[in-house]
């Protein structure tokens, strides 16, 4: 799972089963200095989270490591859906 929080941060959680209870742990943060990310999708694997930014940029970043595995300009208009 993953969100789009304030100031442009996305969050990745993972669950975490302990004992009857289940909750979500983060286990990853990713900030975008340069545009605002609307929208995001994972990889079959959930290897991958690839995010759609205003600017038209897709930026696809490994969860394991939090760094950006690929960048493509797609459009000059904000991208609003990922499958």
């Amino acid at each position: 799972m993953a969100s789009i929080g304030e100031k442009d941060v996305i969050k990745v959680y993972c669950e975490n089963t302990s004992g009857t209870h289940s909750f979500l742990d983060q286990s990853s943060e990713f900030q975008s200095t340069e545009d605002t990310p609307c929208c995001l999708n994972f990889s079959p694997d959930a290897k991958y989270l690839a995010v759609g930014f205003d600017s038209g940029w897709i930026r696809v970043f490994d969860v394991n490591n939090t760094s950006v595995f690929k960048s493509v300009k797609t459009s000059d208009t904000e991208i609003s859906l990922l499958m």
